[in-house]
This record gives structure tokens, C-alpha cells and sequence, in this order.
């Protein structure tokens, strides 16, 4: 060997880092930080808006599947049948129907009579740091089962 430390194993120690430095850091995080928390709070507060729609969704689908399946003469009738299962779907899910408006309506004639349950209502958000809809709406049509 020619006498240097080469592959000898030795660790170079890295310097600690000066007061300068550190007040590079922080200012770096103060820039940063602001940043973060904005589109983390944006992520929490869209998250939840995706949440709320598939509940909706749900809710809708659900009050639309039963409704169709009623006989068009039973008492009561699919219409009212499929407005009253999707909001206790709604209120089974943890959401306000309070201020909802839901509809349930038949469409078009015999042999192709359909039923289309709609839900609108008012959003609110978790946190309400970022621009997120009003309201929310959902509209789902289905053929009935059994024809008039």
C-alpha cells in the first residue's frame, strides 16, 4: 500500500451543522409547511366530499332497486315506496335528510315504464378550508319490474 487511508475502514464524520444552516432549515420549513397543510386539508376536505357522494349514490341506488320491484298497485305506491327506503338509507348511513330534497317519479309508457329516484342535498364540509360544492345531487332511473 502507499500509506493512504484508502479502504482502510476509516468514517469521516459529518460537520454539525452551524446556526446559519439551521436558520436555513427553518426558514425552508416555514415556506414549506404552509404548503403541506393546504393540500393536506384540501385532500380531508374532498376526501370527504367523495364519501358524502357515494353515500349518496348508495342511498339512491337502493331507494331506485326496491321501487322497482313494488307492483304498480300496491299501497304504497313504487314511487313513494323508493322515496321512503332511500332516505332511511340516508339516515342508516350518519347523513342529515333534513334539508334534502328527494323525488321519486315515473317515466315514459307501458312496456318501458320507468322510476327515477333523485336526491339533492346541502353539503357540509369537515373543515371548509378549500372551495367544495354546495350541494350534492344524485339521480338514478330503473325499468319497473312489473308493467301497468
Amino acid at each position: 500500500m502507499n500509506g493512504t487511508n484508502e479502504g482502510s475502514g476509516s468514517v469521516e464524520r459529518a460537520a454539525r451543522p452551524t446556526s446559519a444552516e439551521r436558520g436555513v432549515a427553518a426558514v425552508e420549513m416555514a415556506l414549506v409547511l404552509p404548503l403541506l397543510m393546504m393540500l393536506l386539508l384540501g385532500i380531508i376536505d374532498w376526501g370527504w366530499v367523495f364519501y358524502q357522494e357515494f353515500n349518496l349514490a348508495s342511498a339512491v341506488r337502493q331507494g331506485a332497486r326496491v321501487g322497482v320491484t313494488v307492483p304498480p298497485s300496491a299501497a304504497p305506491d313504487p314511487p313513494t315506496t323508493a322515496k321512503a327506503t332511500a332516505t332511511a338509507a340516508l339516515a342508516a348511513l350518519g347523513v342529515d335528510v333534513s334539508g334534502a330534497t328527494i323525488t321519486s317519479a315515473y317515466g315514459g309508457a307501458a312496456p318501458m315504464t320507468t322510476l327515477t329516484v333523485a336526491v339533492k342535498l346541502p353539503y357540509k364540509p369537515i373543515i371548509g378550508f378549500v372551495p367544495t360544492p354546495k350541494s350534492l345531487s344524485y339521480s338514478m332511473t330503473m325499468m319497473m319490474e312489473q308493467q301497468n
